[in-house]
């Protein structure tokens, strides 16, 4: 997906394991996904990124602005990480902030928090007011930023569309339309999300198609 802006996009190559992703349009939160995605030089991919894209698509062509929203931390809570930060800054009072950062965020995410939050890198810990905790909890959890549009069918990992199903014999994959004609794979309107399952149609489509065939 493309998105962000050049700060993002400095984040390239970052992969993020144990995340929750959601997208939103209208104000409202329309698909989320727990588990891992990256950053590249024109926005974000991976699993989630890919298993969520349709809807994202969907919401762009209807010229809805769609927002991305990243929870770093989807295990905690707010209040659960806040007092986690509190813990830290009682056991370490003298560490720098960029240092707290460390305990928190992949090293390559640390300088983009430190603009994002406004937060002087150098300043110790225990100076940190509470508009400047909540604004390290905000980043955590509501890393946002919009999304502008997805790449190219060129880089698609499954499409969507083709015959419909109720125009196919599933018993052999023959059209209900036209005799003798047989369907397998990506022509058929059916697709599911990432993880081997439309490779697994495909499969089990083309055998059934060939075999089906190859009786008449």
């Amino acid at each position: 997906m493309i998105g962000g802006n050049k700060d993002l996009w400095s984040l390239s190559g970052l992969s993020l394991k144990n995340v929750e992703l959601s997208f939103s349009a209208n104000g409202k939160t329309f698909s989320s996904e727990f588990g891992e995605m990256l950053f590249t030089h024109k926005g974000i991919s991976g699993p989630i990124v890919l298993k969520l894209s349709r809807g994202v698509y969907e919401q762009l062509a209807m010229g809805n602005k769609v927002w991305a929203n990243i929870d770093l931390k989807p295990k905690l809570d707010e209040k659960m990480l806040r007092q986690r930060i509190h813990n830290e800054l009682v056991e370490t009072p003298k560490k720098e902030y960029q240092s707290l950062l460390k305990t928190l965020l992949p090293k390559l995410l640390i300088l983009y928090a430190i603009k994002i939050t406004g937060v002087d890198k150098h300043k110790q810990s225990s100076t940190l007011n509470k508009q400047e905790i909540s604004a390290l909890i905000s980043f955590l959890k509501y890393f946002c930023f919009e999304i502008t549009g997805v790449e190219s069918i060129k880089k698609a990992i499954v499409t969507h569309g083709g015959v419909p199903i109720d125009e196919i014999n599933s018993s052999s994959m023959m059209s209900n339309i036209v005799p003798n004609l047989y369907f397998a794979g990506e022509v058929i309107c059916l697709d599911g999300p990432t993880g081997g399952f439309n490779m697994q149609k495909a499969f089990s489509t083309g055998y059934l198609a060939g075999f089906s065939a190859s009786v008449i």
